[in-house]
């Protein structure tokens, strides 16, 4: 889209450092080179081997044919002695003094054009270069995730089947397997689970009807590992049952709750589910929905999370890494932070 701009800066700058370069002598120049340059100098002051060329915009110092240094114009002194005028003559009329002559005005040099026109090639070259750094933005962040892939992910931590859901099992589990779990332990109670909601950390939040006369409620499934969940966490869910009208709910979790957190539930109609509570509930199951829940949650790798949008596994940038991001970034902004 903004490939004509290329040769426009490229033109632009080059011309502005030409111009710049130009602006005045450049230490090393000759006599026949300066002369070539700026025409012949105003006045000329020769001292052994030294030679002073006076323009109008700077004085050029020459030692042994070569310039030595580029210096300002040196300004006359102000005379501070005032010549008294002699006394008039009544008899006759002083005589009218005659009109000084105008200065000439300095000669336009191409240095002083160069310097008057600076600002605009800064400005020139602002202008043709801005298109460009969103593109640069972008190439730099394709290139950061190309090679996150290198990263290699997590091997699972333990190829051998489950045989029963523990305390210590329930960090291990990416979001998506947690949600799957929860999911699964409420079908096989008999009930009809929805999903409404996945959130930006994979915090799922599932509508559940159990069967016969008993009422509907929310449940959120919250993946943060061995964090415990503060009151904060539950007043935002108790906004999302609200906008579900949903009067019960229960907040699942891998860790456990703060004291505030159970407070909060029991006077919202929140139940607090830690992972040792859930463990203790699935473990009343009949063995075989544990044993057919448990080889599908604990499936392939169940333990790098799975994009929300993407339905890919994540990936880690750096082995010390403090998020996951998605392998489509960055047409895909997702990150996960590890907990």
């Amino acid at each position: 889209m903004f490939k004509p701009a290329w040769p426009i800066a490229f033109i632009v700058i080059v011309s502005g450092l030409l111009a710049r370069l130009c602006a005045e002598p450049t230490v090393g120049m000759t006599y026949e080179e300066v002369t070539a340059a700026y025409g012949a100098p105003q006045s000329q002051l020769t001292r052994e081997s030294r030679q002073i060329l006076s323009y109008a915009e700077f004085e050029v110092w020459l030692l042994d044919g070569r310039v030595s240094k580029v210096t300002a114009p040196a300004r006359a002194p102000v005379s501070s002695t005032v010549t008294p005028s002699p006394a008039p003559v009544a008899s006759s009329p002083a005589p009218a003094a005659p009109a000084s002559p105008r200065p000439a005005p300095a000669p336009i040099t191409l240095g002083g054009i160069a310097i008057a026109l600076w600002p605009f090639y800064f400005v020139i070259t602002v202008i043709a270069i801005a298109p460009f750094v969103p593109a640069l933005r972008r190439a730099r962040r394709r290139w950061y995730y190309r090679h996150a892939a290198a990263v290699p992910a997590p091997a699972p931590v333990s190829s051998a089947p489950v045989q029963a859901l523990t305390p210590e099992l329930l960090p291990h589990l990416e979001w998506q397997r947690f949600a799957l779990l929860v999911r699964r332990f409420y079908e096989a109670s008999r009930a009809l689970v929805t999903l409404r909601e996945v959130g930006a950390n994979g915090e799922v939040t599932l509508i559940v009807v159990p069967e016969g006369d008993q009422p509907s409620f929310a449940a959120w499934c919250l993946p943060w590992g061995g964090h415990q969940v503060n009151a904060s966490a539950l007043r935002e869910f108790r906004g999302t049952m609200a906008l579900l009208n949903q009067d019960e709910g229960r907040v699942l979790t891998m860790g456990d709750f703060k004291p505030d957190a159970i407070a909060y539930g029991v006077a919202n109609h929140i139940t607090a589910i830690s992972g040792a509570g859930l463990c203790d509930r699935f473990a009343l199951l009949p063995a075989a929905n544990r044993a057919a829940i448990l080889a599908e949650v604990t499936a392939g790798d169940y333990t790098t999370p799975t994009c929300p949008h993407c339905d890919v596994k994540l990936v880690r940038t750096a082995p010390t890494a403090r998020y996951w991001s998605c392998v489509n970034a960055p047409r895909c902004p997702t990150r996960i932070y590890i907990r």
